[in-house]
């Protein structure tokens, strides 16, 4: 849980992106407790708001999940800002927060999408036939098929997949993947298990297909 003032007073979450040297065009804050009239800001600012910011946007509030797009603007410091006076939790909840860049492709998946639902971690069953210990989560998978990936969209799939890759920690990092970037509901965190494999044509060399497997990381929220 994100915890910080009073919920009379608005909470502030700072960011430096200096180390990561990206410029985001991205806000997603992943499952919280705000309430419906919880007012949200996200401002930018080069010298750690010392002085009036030059950005300053308002982010929408949906339940779960909010996803917040936003034009490309060269900020070093970035603050997230959250009054929500009628939230009577005594606390503000956000489980995943992510600023960043995204990747939004031109071609919808080939056939639409095979999504399965399975369950994960060891169980085992008493002699009354209840299941107990280990984790008992279910998750979604999902199987993409792009197709008629442009050299540049490829590209991009490609700059993302190696970003993923976090070889200082030695893991692997999640993304989100969102179905429909005009429902927040179809957002989810992911890992991407497949390896990137672009498929060519032979008979047209334009056209190139890849296949993408993301799996939900199950989370406590």
């Amino acid at each position: 849980p994100a915890t910080g003032n009073p919920i009379s007073s608005t909470v502030t979450i700072t960011i430096d992106l200096e180390a990561e040297g990206l410029l985001p065009t991205c806000l997603i804050i992943f499952d919280h407790n705000f309430t419906s009239t919880a007012q949200i800001t996200l401002a930018g600012s080069s010298n750690n708001f010392q002085t009036s910011p030059p950005v300053n946007m308002s982010v929408p509030r949906r339940a779960s999940a909010i996803v917040f797009y936003f034009t490309q603007v060269s900020q070093r410091y970035w603050r997230l800002s959250i009054l929500d006076t009628a939230n009577t939790a005594g606390y503000l909840r956000i489980s995943e927060l992510f600023l960043g860049t995204y990747v939004e492709t031109n071609r919808s998946f080939e056939l639409g999408d095979i999504r399965r639902v399975e369950r994960i971690g060891p169980r085992e069953r008493m002699l009354s036939g209840r299941f107990f210990g280990g984790l008992n989560a279910e998750i979604r998978s999902f199987d993409l098929q792009f197709a008629r990936l442009s050299d540049a969209l490829r590209s991009s799939l490609q700059t993302l997949y190696q970003a993923l890759n976090d070889v200082t920690n030695r893991k692997v990092k999640p993304v989100f993947f969102q179905a429909d970037a005009a429902d927040a509901a179809t957002l989810f965190l992911c890992e991407w298990t497949s390896s990137f494999s672009p498929q060519g044509e032979r008979d047209a060399k334009r056209r190139s297909m890849l296949p993408v497997t993301l799996v939900e990381i199950p989370r406590t929220v």
